[in-house]
């Protein structure tokens, strides 16, 4: 992944195209999350909110959590600046009640967003996400799309 705030080809309406997140959850990304008003639609956006948005989709599309849960996920990647942290960046989720990520050594609750230094009881069930993997094809799937559209533009005939 590129660093933090390089550019990428993908402009705001051409990832919103690919994503399942609605215009309100999008805007909660870059106020909320990201803490900055969300760009013009036609602005290329950084790898950082490209990163985000991705992830965020990516947590929606699970649909075993809640819209606050998904928000207390993406607000402690924020905070733990998890797009510069070295690669093989993942999040993991323990028995659908806690979190961690790379270079966290804790637990995060999803039901009290409190820290937790050990787990009560050996996990039954973890889901890992490869977040580097899941950014890289997030910006395949959105190119493709914006491929597509360029090619159905230029071979359509308008009329008079």
């Amino acid at each position: 992944m590129e660093t933090s705030g390089e550019k990428t080809i993908a402009s705001l309406n051409i990832l919103a195209a690919v994503l399942k997140l609605d215009k309100l959850q999008i805007r909660a990304i870059f106020t909320g999350i990201l803490g900055k008003p969300q760009p013009n639609p036609a602005e290329k956006l950084s790898s950082r909110d490209v990163f985000f948005l991705v992830a965020a989709d990516a947590l929606n599309r699970m649909g075993c959590l809640k819209p606050e849960q998904q928000h207390l996920i993406l607000s402690e990647l924020h905070t733990a600046d998890i797009v510069t942290a070295p690669p093989l960046r993942q999040l993991i989720i323990v028995d659908g009640q806690y979190f961690t990520w790379t270079g966290h050594s804790r637990f995060v609750c999803l039901k009290t967003g409190e820290n937790v230094s050990e787990l009560p009881d050996v996990p039954v069930e973890t889901i890992g996400y490869n977040l580097d993997e899941l950014y890289r094809r997030g910006l395949i799937l959105a190119e493709k799309n914006n491929n597509h559209v360029k090619k159905s533009i230029a071979g359509s005939v308008e009329e008079p």
